[in-house]
Order: C-alpha cells, then structure tokens, then sequence
C-alpha cells in the first residue's frame, strides 16, 4: 500500500503541469492545480485505506492469449462487473456459487462479444480487456480499479507489480455507490468511464465526475415513471422504502420530490431505509410494523428502490408479519424490477417493475454465446463453472433475450468502438496501430482520455441515429412497466411487459396486455388513507399521520362543505338542506296575500269608497244649507287628505322597492299635515272670531280669515312638511335593507331609512300641528255661546285624533327595530283610523244632518260668528218690551222666516233684524245663521260680520223687537 501511495504521488507530480479546460454543455468547468491536488490527496488516501489485496491470484478473465498483447496496436479496455456478493467487509466471502450473479456474467459476455465484432472490423488496432469482479463493495471496487490506472499495480500472489498496460476506458461498475468510488479514482487520470448500469442521479454532477457516461437512463426518470403510475389511479398515499446508498436514496429523493411537490395532496404512509447488511433483520421487523400501524394500513402501494436482495427480506418480513392492512401492490426500481426470486412471486402478485429497455440481444449473440461458454481455454475458469452450475447447462447455455443489462453493456463497448474509430481516423490518418496522436506519452495512457472523453459525447446511437449521451453524458432511453402476472398456460408467474414510457410520450400500455393486480384481480386498488367526505362535511385532517388522513366533520349551520371545507353561506344565504350549496333565503315582507293585508286593503277600500261617495254628496248639495256652512274649502282640502290616507297603505303591501320606500317615509308625514293643517285652519278661524267677541273689541273681522287665506295657510303648513321629507329622502336616500331573522329563517326587507329619527322629526310637526288644534277647539269650546254647536264636534274630532296620535307614537318607536311587519301594521292601522276619524267628524256627520235630519230642526246649529259677534256686543239694540199681547202677537212661518232671511242676506246691504222663531215642540233657542254668498262661501270665510240675527226670548207675553243693527 505504502509502495501504492509512492507511486500515485508521483502520478501527481507529472499532474501538475497538466491544468487543462473544457467545455461541457452549456457550462464551462476548469480544473485548476488546486483541484487537482486536492483530488490527488484524496486518492492518496483512499489508497492507504484500501484492503490488502486479495488473498491468492485475483480472479480475472481475459481476452484469448493475452500474453500475445501488442502494445502498439492493443487498447485495454477494463470492466468492473458483480459477479459475487458479500456481507462484510471479510473479502474472502466474496466467493462461492451461492453468491454467484449470471446477470454479470451474461453482461460481461455481451461486452466480450462486442469487442470480438470491432476487432474483426478493424485492421488498424486491437481491442483487449481485463474484467474484474466488485464483489459489488466500494472497498474492493476501489482496489481493483487500481489495476486500470497508470503505473497500477496488478497482484501476483502477495508480490504487487506495476502495470505493463493502462486501461483507456472502462466499462462498469454496476452499482452506483461503485461507481461513485471509482470515478474519483478514473478521472485523476482522465480515463474515461463507461456504466452499463448505475443510475444514481449523483453521477450527473459533471463537475464531479466529468469522465463519467452511462448507457443505461438515470434514476430521475424512473422516479417520474413510478409518479405517472402513482398520479394515472390516483395513489395519494404511499409508502416508501429504500436503500441505503446513493442509488435508493437519490431515486426516493426524486420521487419523493415529484409525488409531494407543488399543490399535491399525496403524502406518504412511511418511509423506511433498509441497510444492506443482511445480518440486521431487526430493521425488517421495524419496518413492517411501521407498516401495521393505525391509518398506514390504508395504503396498498409501496415504492420500492433498491436492490433485489433487500427486495427478497422485505417481502419475506412482510409475510410473516401477518399485515392487518390492505395487500400491497409493489412499485419496484430497476434493482428489483424482474429478478425476483421465483420462490417469491405468489406473494407479489401484481407488482409493477420499472426498468430500461434497450435493443436487444439476437440469436447471432445467442450463438456466439454458445460457443463462447464451451471454449476450453476458460473450461477451468470460476466464473464459467458457477455459471454453468447455476444456470444447470453444459455447454449449450442459452442467454435471457430480455436482459437489458446484457444490451446496455454492449451499448458500452459500441460507443467506445465508435468513438476510438472516429478518434484514430481523425488523429492517425491512414497509420495502422495506435499513433502517437491518440496516446497521452506523459501520463503512459495508451488513448488520450480527455480526446477519447470528447468523441464519446458525440457518438450516436446505432439503433435510432440520435445522439446518445445527453449534455450530462447521460443516456436517455426508453422504460418499460413489467407486471408480474400468473400464466395459467404454464402454471408458472413471469413479468410481462405493459407499458413504455418516454421523455418524449409519457406513460403508454399495451392494451393487448392488461394489468393484472393482486390475487389476479383486474381492479385496480385504491391507496388513500381516507375516502372522501361526503357533501355538506370537511376534512379534520390528523396532524400526526399526515395531510392525507382526516376524519369527515359535518359543517355547522348555514355552512356547505364540499367534502373538503365548510365554506360559509352569505348572510342572504342559507345552506341546503343537503349542505350542498348556498340558497337565497325567503324574502320576508308583508304579502299581499296575507291575512292582514287582505284585512287592510279591505278597510281602505271602504275608506275610499265612503270618502269618494262623501266627495260627490258634498258637491251634489254644496247649496244646501247645512254644507254650506261647513267651510267648503276646508273640507275639500280634508277630502284630498283622507283620500291619500286611504291610499297609503297600499305602497305599505308587497315587496318594498326604493320608489314604493319613498312613498312610505313622505307619504304619512304629508297625508297627516294635509289632514291637521286644514283641521287646524278651520279651528283658528272659529277660535280667533270667539276670541274677538269675547275681548270686545271692534266688530272688525280679524284679518286672513277668508278661503283664499285659508289655502295659502294650509298650503305652508304642507310645505313645511314637503321640505321636512325631501331633506330626509336627500340625506337618507331610500333604498331596501336585508335585514337576518333571528332564526335564519328567512331574510327581512324592510325600507332602509332609520325608522326612529327621520319619522320622529316629521311627526313630531304633524303632532304640533294637531296639539295646537286640541287647544284651540278646547278653548273656543269655552269662550263660545254653548248654543254654538259646532264647537262640539271640533273638541271631540281633535281630542280622538289626538289619543289616537299619541297612543301610535311609542307603540310605533318601541317596536321598530323589531319585526317589520309589526311596524308596517302599526303605521297602516294609525293611518287609516285617523282616516276614518276626520272623515266621519268632518265630513260624514254633516252629510247625515244633510240628509237625515229635517231641516226645521238645523236652526239649532248654524253658524254665524259675525252676527255672534253683533249680538253679544248690543251696539245698537231694538228689545221687546213686556205686556204685549202674547196672544194677539202673529208669528211667521219657518219657511217665511228663512224666506225673509235669504231675501235679506242677497239684498248684500248687510242689515240685520230680529225676527221671531216660534217652533212646536222647543222651547225658543238663540239660532245663528251663517250668512252665505252665492258661491257657497259663508260671509265668516270672507271676512264680512254682517248676518241674520233671529232671537226668540223664551218668555210668556215677551214682545218681539226687531233690530237693525
């Protein structure tokens, strides 16, 4: 070893003059001095720390006489193959048929044969080959490729001799972790590195291993294929093992990162590292109970990458384990994909094997590897004795036609033939032999390995004609899906290919060849932790296991869930009954069709039909004696008020929209100021002719008193009101509110304005409006002569219109935040009462004394306040005087009185007598007359006191005097 160490350092010395730059795809890497040492004294190392050689003469097969090499025309091509196995680190287990692997041996002979085929096509050079058993270890790789290298060393017994040859290329090693060794070696001595095998995604790293090139696709596709499986029956949850080297772990790294990335919701059930030392069979058992526990047993996919050995344990761990869970469908990598032992396919029925594919061996190889195992210059040979022994043949050995590792190692050997082809035409020309133009004299290697390493990334592939290598000098390729399927023709279980897949393509299958799962089902299983929640839940995902695993939690009320989430349903909204979706709530306003409404409409209806009627009777009679002295103006002005009032309520009915709100909010402040503005007109002008006689002042009539007056009044009032509620629509614009129920039952509209503050200003006017009229009839019912009737129905008409009122207010406050059908009924009823109040005090009681009453006994309510007025002053006075004749006295008709009385009031002169009213059944009573025009217009309403005085003094013999006044 130490003689090793000298020899290597001085290999580094000759180095140091040889800095050198190359390109490599898009990427320009530079090795300087410094890395150059570095690697060497890692060598160094590796080196010191290498095992003795092996005990005896190494096992090495060669070409047929290789004591007749040639060093001008011979290039070595080296070979590192796995024809044994161990388990420790005891070299000496690296022997035995019980450790023997044909598949080696079938690769190495493929690679034979290839060379065979160049050399007898070529004259100019010769190619020979040295194949070394791994024992598929590191250590012993590492020590055998030292044979290959400049100055190396070759064991002869216990004695170490330098190498007579250099290896230009080499082709191997089959595991990854091999190669990874063996290339830290090969490229400070830029040799060149074929793999047929190794897939490790670590290799691709160029600026590590910048000698390295693979026949065989890298891991990273595999992990796609094994994801296009999981992602085509939609298999969220997995589980995972793998070996612990840099082939299993970098291949689950890229699945993992594929099947977990981006917005996926797959996640794994486990993941396991399996060690490749088959003396730990604990962590078998540690993986299968891993696999056992609660919620992991959902899954019945598990994803395999690694080797078959491990892949024999693991399924072996799993059978007697007894699983309560679902049977496993296995996903297995290239390691594993069909060289499952035989003895173990029943218990992985259905497995899904994904491994290359290559062009594959023909009978011509089959032929020549006939003969090839009976040559006799190997007949004493280990390897050929194992193989036979193995493989239960003589000498009529047969190969496996679906070997793709056999074709991959042939690969090998065709790219380096190619590029040495394309390398000697350009540097040698026409010399036969190798020509000083190839060879590297300074570092004794027989090809240039930076000149080799740059043909090789340009060499093509014989089957397609595309390039071969990639920019990472990796190898494309084609996969195939293998499915381990029973035959019932042959009673036996073989692996049949199903599906291709490609960078290309994609994932296909064969449809000519179905899948067959577990226990020969055609069903493809499921593997979710948890199946899907149904309509109106959501996922309570349990942390501790994983995104994949939930259990279904029922959404609250007024929420819908898709399974997934509960997503929240507007405040307009209520959830289905299913919880499938959100569905608008009922809208909940006074319906026609109500009990209520109906009842309403009918009662304002009636109000309208009596007001109509009551309109048309006043204008049929308005020369009645009765109806003219009623104020016909102010009555017409109630009528139009009442009207409206009977009107309103029906904007009140049926779904509020913005233009039926304003109706509502304007049209009871302005219906009431109608109504009690020409109310309170009526009462001022009785109320301020009293107060006028009763301080005795002059018999001038006060001023604005006349119907003119008295609309322009009410017209003020009325404004006052109109700006009052435009001011209130302007800053408070009239819109629908939705307003949730309690219950979520259904969905309120109501009009969106404030109900309290807007409301209570306008009625707050109204309510002045008619305190002021309660006050002024109570006192004009005081100060009047008590035969004044109509002074009467003023006090009562104002006095219910102000209980009514004044009961509507806190009731209509108190509730209306309430419920708006509550508040509507509240407004609507006030409305129509105080309708139904001023239409029968106003209007209706008159046109009952009109009709109803003969008219003999009206002389008991007219109205004439200017003659009141007249009489109680006596300015000048014409009395009648005792002892007169009561007998002998004539009186006059009724209807000559009133005759003389109407003669008298058209006469216009004014003049007043006092003419006696003798009646039947009353005693004589004070009668006012209300002296009217002919436009029914009383002279009260126009400002002129002079009228008709009858007195009859109710007194035995009193003479009966006329006075003039």
């Amino acid at each position: 070893r130490v003689k090793n160490a000298k020899i290597l350092y001085k290999r580094a010395r000759m180095a140091r003059r040889n800095q050198y730059t190359r390109s490599a795809g898009p990427d320009t890497m530079e090795y300087s001095l410094s890395a150059t040492r570095k690697g060497l004294l890692y060598s160094l190392l590796l080196v010191l720390l290498l095992p003795p050689p092996l005990q005896g003469e190494a096992v090495v097969l060669k070409e047929q006489n290789p004591e007749s090499r040639n060093s001008s025309t011979d290039i070595l091509i080296g070979a590192l193959f796995p024809f044994h196995e161990f388990s420790s680190h005891d070299v000496s287990t690296c022997n035995g048929t019980e450790r023997f692997n044909p598949r080696s041996f079938q690769s190495a002979a493929a690679m034979i044969y290839a060379i065979e085929m160049a050399n007898n096509q070529s004259d100019s050079y010769r190619l020979v080959y040295e194949i070394r058993d791994t024992c598929r270890s590191t250590i012993i790789g590492q020590s055998q490729t030292i044979a290959f290298l400049p100055f190396g060393v070759r064991t002869s017994g216990t004695e170490c001799v330098n190498s007579a040859v250099t290896a230009s290329a080499v082709i191997g090693a089959a595991s990854s972790s091999v190669s990874l060794q063996v290339q830290g070696l090969l490229r400070l001595f830029s040799i060149p590195q074929i793999s047929h095998i190794s897939t490790s995604d670590e290799l691709s790293d160029k600026t590590l291993y910048g000698y390295f090139f693979r026949t065989v696709p890298p891991d990273r596709f595999q992990s796609q294929v094994m994801h296009s499986l999981t992602d085509l029956y939609n298999w969220s949850y997995v589980a995972t093992t793998h070996l612990g080297n840099s082939y299993g772990r970098h291949g689950i790294k890229g699945f993992k990162d594929l099947f977990l990335g981006g917005n996926s919701s797959n996640c794994l059930a486990s993941e396991f590292e399996i060690d490749d030392d088959e003396t730990d069979v604990e962590q078998y058992v540690n993986f299968t109970k891993r696999l056992d526990k609660e919620w992991r047993r959902n899954t019945s996919v598990l994803v395999y990458f690694g080797l078959a050995d491990q892949a024999h344990r693991i399924i072996k761990a799993i059978n007697s384990s007894n699983l309560s869970g679902k049977p496993l469908t296995w996903i297995a990598s290239d390691g594993a994909a069909t060289n499952i032992d035989g003895s173990l396919h029943s218990l992985v029925e259905g497995m899904l094997g994904i491994a290359p594919v290559a062009f594959p061996l023909d009978e011509r190889f089959n032929t020549w590897f006939r003969e090839f195992v009976a040559r006799p210059e190997y007949a004493n040979h280990s390897w050929f004795k194992e193989y036979k022994e193995l493989s239960n043949c003589t000498d009529n050995c047969n190969i496996d036609f679906d070997d793709y590792i056999s074709a991959f190692a042939r690969d090998a050997i065709f790219a380096i033939v190619d590029a040495l082809r394309q390398l000697h035409k350009d540097a040698c020309s026409n010399i036969t032999g190798v020509c000083n133009n190839m060879t590297d004299q300074q570092s004794n290697l027989r090809v240039d390995g930076e000149k080799l390493r740059d043909y090789l990334q340009n060499v093509t592939d014989r089957q397609s004609g595309d390039r071969l290598f990639n920019d990472d000098q990796d190898r494309l390729g084609n996969f195939g899906v293998f499915n381990l399927q029973f035959n019932e023709s042959s009673n036996s279980y073989e692996f049949k290919r199903v599906g291709t897949w490609n960078v290309q393509t994609g994932l296909s299958f064969d449809e000519s060849i179905p899948i067959r799962w577990n226990k020969g089902n055609d069903k493809v299983p499921d593997s979710i932790c948890m199946t899907e929640c149904g309509i109106g839940t959501s996922r309570d995902v349990i942390e501790e296991v994983g995104k994949c695993c939930w259990a279904c939690v029922p959404c609250d009320d007024n929420e819908i869930g898709d399974g997934s989430t509960c997503t929240a349903c507007k405040p307009s909204e209520r959830a289905s009954s299913d919880g499938s979706q959100c569905i608008p709530l009922p809208r909940d306003y006074l319906e026609w069709s109500n009990g209520w409404s109906i009842a309403l409409i009918f009662i304002s209806t009636i109000g309208l039909i009596a007001t109509v009627v009551s309109a048309i009777i006043y204008y049929a009679n308005k020369q009645r004696q009765e109806i003219r002295a009623s104020n016909l103006v102010m009555s017409a002005v109630i009528l139009v008020g009442v009207l409206l009032c009977f009107i309103l309520p029906f904007f009140y009915l049926g779904e509020p929209f913005p233009v039926t709100c304003a109706f509502r909010r304007a049209g009871i402040g302005i219906c009431f100021s109608i109504c009690f503005g020409a109310i309170l007109v009526k009462v001022s002008v009785v109320f301020r002719i009293v107060r006028s006689v009763v301080r005795g002042k002059s018999i001038k009539p006060p001023n604005f008193i006349g119907w003119k007056s008295q609309l322009l009044l009410v017209g003020i009032i009325i404004g006052g009101q109109v700006i009052l509620n435009v001011g209130w629509l302007v800053i408070e614009k009239p819109a629908v509110s939705e307003n949730l129920l309690i219950a979520h039952t259904s969905l309120e509209l109501r009009c969106a304005a404030d109900p309290i503050i807007g409301l209570a200003i306008t009625m707050s006017y109204n309510a002045l409006l008619l305190v002021v009229s309660v006050v002024m009839s109570l006192i004009t019912g005081k100060k009047a002569p008590k035969e004044y009737n109509e002074t009467r129905f003023l006090q009562i008409s104002t006095l219910i219109l102000g209980i009514t009122f004044i009961s509507f207010l806190p009731t209509y406050f108190s509730t209306a935040y309430i419920n708006g059908d509550f508040v509507i009924l509240t407004q609507t009823i006030v409305i129509v009462l105080t309708a139904y109040i001023i239409l029968f005090f106003f209007i209706i009681h008159k046109v009952y004394t009109s009709y109803f009453t003969k008219e003999e006994d009206t002389g008991v309510t007219t109205r004439d306040l200017n003659t009141l007025t007249t009489a109680n002053r006596n300015k000048t006075t014409k009395v009648a005087t005792k002892g007169a004749p009561s007998s002998s006295h004539s009186y006059r008709t009724n209807e000559g009185m009133n005759a003389d009385m109407n003669d008298k009031v058209r006469d216009r002169d004014h003049d007043h007598e006092l003419m006696p009213y003798p009646s039947a059944t009353e005693p004589p009573a004070i009668v006012f007359q209300e002296n009217m025009d002919m436009n029914g217009d009383s002279d009260v309403e126009n400002g002129n006191y002079n009228g008709v005085i009858k007195r009859t003094v109710k007194k035995e013999n009193e003479q009966v005097i006329s006075t003039k006044l």
